[in-house]
């Protein structure tokens, strides 16, 4: 229901059905990661922090999640945590559409 919720734009709405999944519940990783874009779009660094921080343990080989959350460190001046995670995105999946963007963070801090 979650994802289909966030499909369909209804994000609050689908953050309502996930906070009632039991724990250790896997919630698809593409909704999250939605959800994380979009309070990163809406300078809510804290909350996307939150939904990438779930992606990545529940989905550790998913580059892609290492660069949102790569992002998200950036805005919150945490350098260090930026620069493993795009450096995590690269190992992972060197030729990832984010890959030479990540390569220009890291050459950067």
């Amino acid at each position: 229901i979650s994802t289909l919720l966030v499909s369909a734009g209804r994000e609050a709405e689908a953050e309502t059905y996930m906070a009632k999944l039991p724990a250790g519940t896997k919630v698809d990783p593409n909704s999250l990661l939605n959800l994380g874009i979009k309070l990163y779009n809406e300078k809510d660094l804290t909350g996307a922090l939150d939904k990438f921080d779930r992606v990545v343990k529940d989905n550790p080989d998913l580059a892609t999640a290492y660069y949102y959350r790569g992002l998200t460190y950036l805005g919150l001046n945490k350098s260090a945590e930026a620069k493993a995670d795009f450096q995590k995105l690269l190992e992972l999946d060197p030729n990832n559409p984010n890959a030479e963007e990540a390569r220009e963070f890291i050459k950067s801090l």
